[in-house]
């Protein structure tokens, strides 16, 4: 294929990029106490926002098929059943929407039963793009509200909401593209908060809402579960049921094209995974995917526990939460950047640099292609390794003594 010429797309990434840079300096500064805010915080978050809200899409067309999926529902259809290009369906075509849906021919929705239900309500307001980032920008001040109730529980100043308002990532990938990502952050943001005020079924209810918007979050049940109290597990599972039983009639299509895009991802041959395709890389023998799956559970289960163990009752939710979903994350390492949107509100409270690199720089992920071009995960996912790495190394080197 010829070399991609220096277009829009690649114009934008530079200008996301240079965005990123400049949030970095300003989180640092906000960090060593530069004097910023609060309602200078969420202006700016504001205007930031205000600037694509309106534009359509850029990098992604998901949420075309978020608008479909709701007019489909409002017709008393099961969103499961039909691909959008199905005859069925004729009916429900228009011009705006249905001829920007991507995979139209043969995939049919993926997104769990919360996200049909926001999808639903959204469309019986507005059947338009507009609409549903409106929408979606509103559940981000749910998240806003909740990290500031956290802030002040922590004693924390406000200010530090400007970690996550003023996020390139949050603002392309939410107000931007509108990504429904954005929703399950405020169900995970929400989730949080009722754990550390100590409503158990409040924040189990939360977190099976997230997980029915998409399925990442569960990996944070052992952070905020409470040993012993199954009060919270117990609402998961039963926001979990009834979330689902609307849509059963769908059998096993209720699973959508997850399992397909399982398959087209590389998450089946292992491709997909960057840890084990870089350990192929380097030793020139892959690893079996079933064999990256076992240990990246067994990983995630000694992290749950040494959380469990280790860390403070209280600051649990927080600090577990945000080791096990980073933890998930770079172990699916993902190629889309928008999946990395519901770590960036636990980086109000722990700014750590290699999680600030993942987030700010995730739209390197959009140059060109991450898979066809792997050194691009190689140089995010890398570079946060190698500030971890630094971070681990300048913790635990010996200091020198006073002594001569």
């Amino acid at each position: 294929m010829a070399a991609q010429s220096f277009d829009a797309l690649h114009a934008n990434l530079v200008f996301t990029l240079a965005e990123g840079v400049a949030y970095i300096a300003a989180v640092a500064l906000l960090l060593r106490g530069a004097p910023v805010s609060l309602p200078v915080v969420l202006a700016l978050a504001l205007a930031f926002r205000l600037m694509v809200l309106f534009a359509a899409p850029f990098h992604s067309t998901d949420i075309y098929r978020y608008v479909w999926d709701g007019k489909v529902q409002g017709a008393g259809i099961n969103p499961y059943l039909h691909v959008p290009n199905d005859p069925a369906l004729a009916a429900l075509r228009d011009a705006a929407i249905w001829p920007r849906i991507n995979r139209a021919d043969y995939a049919p929705t993926i997104y769990p039963p919360m996200a049909q239900a926001l999808f639903f309500m959204v469309t019986r307001v507005s059947a338009s793009v507009t609409g549903m980032k409106l929408a979606l920008v509103a559940l981000e001040g749910v998240t806003a509200w909740a990290i500031l109730r956290l802030l002040d529980m922590a004693g924390l100043p406000r200010s530090r909401l400007l970690v996550y308002a003023w996020s390139p990532l949050v603002i392309w990938e939410v107000a931007g593209a509108g990504h429904v990502d954005a929703a399950m952050t405020a169900f995970v943001a929400f989730a949080v908060l009722a754990r550390v005020r100590d409503r158990d079924g409040f924040a189990g209810l939360a977190l099976g809402a997230a997980v029915l918007i998409k399925f990442l979050p569960i990996v944070i049940l052992p952070a905020v579960w409470r040993r012993w109290n199954w009060t919270l597990p117990a609402a998961v599972v039963a926001m979990l049921v009834i979330g689902y039983l609307p849509y059963l009639g769908a059998g096993w299509k209720v699973l959508g094209f997850l399992p397909s895009y399982a398959g087209e991802e590389g998450l089946r041959d292992g491709t997909g995974f960057w840890i084990a395709r870089l350990v192929g890389r380097l030793t020139g023998r892959p690893i079996p995917p079933i064999l990256f799956v076992c240990a990246t559970g067994l990983v995630m289960g000694v992290l749950a526990i040494a959380i469990t163990v280790k860390i403070d009752e209280r600051a649990r939710p927080i600090v577990g939460s945000l080791v096990l979903a980073a933890a998930g994350m770079v172990a699916l390492s993902p190629v889309y950047p928008w999946y990395f949107v519901w770590l960036v509100p636990f980086l109000c409270f722990v700014p750590s640099p290699p999680l600030l690199w993942l987030t700010a720089g995730g739209a390197l992920l959009y140059w060109d292609d991450a898979r066809t071009v792997p050194w691009m995960r190689d140089v995010l996912f890398g570079g946060a390794g190698v500030l971890a790495a630094a971070m681990l190394v300048g913790r635990f080197a010996p200091t020198r003594s006073g002594s001569r």
